[in-house]
């Protein structure tokens, strides 16, 4: 073979090479917080058996509404794994990439340097920024990737800039209630009212399930969608997002997390259904992951569910039992917030260093105190021998004890003669104080649909949104 035929297949065949050169791109977090750092905007996913070198990395910030408020800009690479952990065991961690910033002019920054690709499966970059304190709420941050190069060559980008913004959440504290289908249909139909939407931030609808399939259960049932649309009613223009509640699915999540034929249908059918019914998030409660393998194929979940949900605009929460069965990093790392159940404990079930117990856990696992959202519960539990179907909603305590203390947080059943301990309106009101002391991201309550109306006295909707809303001036 002559020099010069030889230097003209190895030249087609660096081209065709080159040509076959993907990079995917994608966005996770729907949710940026002001003063938090280390956030990912964007995901660039560099397709697979691309061994060699990456050269370079350019993205440009336009549709970013204030370029101020971002600080520090860094570029992360976690490998082979397709979701953005800081906390995970050391094979799934993200971790910072040694290569140069440059940047160009106000929007665009590139990175550039010599790193190696793995020979086969894909690689994972993340655009990461840190958000500065002054960030203003509803602020829009975004980013598209123009350049990828490897080995001297420029990638085909798909989706280089994927639908929707990251926005900062333009509140002081959440405050996120459950509401249960059943109880807005059928049984306290005029509990809910507009003045309700004044006092919080979210409210989780309750609840669709998922089948061992990875479909969604109950999303059509006629009585949940008008349930769904007297919600909205209710809010009227309010800023306040109603959630899609997963739940009462542990063997459904368990079979649909194990699969990733069946995780990718559920986040396909999941985008579909929000998308048509004008969801603004998606909660699982998912009571409960037994062990390592489900919590990190919990975690495989999520990281299908977030980019087809971002596209809608819609966060993705979780609801967890931290003295119980606490969620991995992986897990915590992939929500926008997490609700702790900080509840149902044995002896006297929700107490105020219950819930300070359940903030340091999440602490200690890595969690940023602005995605702690404490729980806390309208309803009552015995304290010794429970049985959990003797459990009393709040309403039925007012009701039956009408002249008990707002101090008082334990009765005398006078059916069972049980002793049972729940939260009275001081001791909500005192928890609440608490979680503005400690600054965490806020409370969640379940369920709000066993509280007595606002115009009662005794309310704790009152009790507790009014210490928040007071606080968020």
């Amino acid at each position: 073979m002559s020099r010069i035929l030889e230097t003209l297949i190895l030249s087609l065949c660096a081209g065709t090479a080159a040509q076959a050169v993907e990079a995917v791109c994608s966005q996770t977090q729907p949710v940026f917080y002001a003063g938090l750092e280390k956030q990912p905007l964007l995901r660039v996913r560099i397709a697979d058996g691309q061994a060699g070198k990456l050269d370079k990395l350019t993205f440009d910030f336009e549709g970013t509404s204030d370029l101020k408020s971002i600080g520090n800009v860094t570029l992360y690479c976690s490998g082979g794994t397709p979701y953005f952990s800081l906390n995970a065991p050391d094979h799934y961690r993200a971790k910072p990439v040694d290569m140069k910033m440059v940047k160009k002019g106000g929007r665009e920054i590139s990175f550039a340097g010599n790193q190696n690709l793995p020979a086969s499966g894909d690689a994972y970059y993340w655009l990461v920024v840190d958000m500065k304190k002054s960030a203003p709420g509803n602020a829009k941050v975004d980013a598209e990737c123009t350049n990828v190069t490897v080995n001297g060559q420029q990638a085909k980008i798909e989706n280089p800039s994927p639908a929707g913004a990251a926005k900062v959440f333009p509140f002081k504290y959440r405050v996120v209630p459950y509401f249960r289908s059943s109880n807005l249909v059928d049984w306290f139909p005029d509990l809910l009212q507009p003045d309700h939407f004044k006092l919080i931030t979210d409210i989780i609808y309750f609840n669709v399930s998922v089948d061992q399939e990875g479909n969604i259960v109950g999303g059509e049932d006629p009585k949940f969608l008008q349930g769904l649309e007297k919600l909205k009613k209710l809010r009227g223009k309010r800023p306040v997002s109603i959630i899609l509640g997963i739940a009462h699915s542990s063997p459904g999540l368990k079979a649909t997390s194990a699969s990733l034929d069946k995780r990718m249908k559920l986040a396909k059918t999941l985008g579909e259904y929000v998308k048509k019914h004008g969801f603004d998030g998606v909660d699982f409660d998912w009571e409960y992951p037994d062990n390592d393998e489900d919590w990190q194929n919990f975690a495989w979940l999520l990281c299908e569910v977030k980019p087809v949900l971002f596209e809608q605009g819609c966060s993705v929460t979780a609801a967890f039992t931290p003295y119980y069965k606490m969620a991995s990093p992986s897990v915590l790392d992939q929500l926008d917030w997490g609700n702790t159940m900080s509840y149902d404990k044995g002896g006297e079930h929700s107490t105020m260093q219950a819930m300070l117990d359940d903030i340091n856990t999440c602490r200690k696992a890595g969690m940023p105190d602005c995605k702690i959202v404490a729980g806390v519960p309208f309803y009552s539990n015995e304290v010794e021998n429970r049985n959990w179907d003797e459990q009393k909603g709040y309403s039925y305590i007012v009701s039956s004890f009408p002249r008990m203390k707002a101090s008082e947080n334990t009765f005398v059943d006078p059916k069972s003669k049980k002793k049972h301990y729940f939260n009275g309106p001081d001791l909500i009101k005192q928890k609440g104080q608490e979680i503005i002391r400690q600054k965490i991201g806020g409370v969640m309550i379940w369920g709000y649909d066993t509280d007595v109306p606002l115009s009662n006295a005794r309310s704790l909707s009152a009790a507790l949104g009014n210490v928040m809303k007071a606080a968020a001036k």
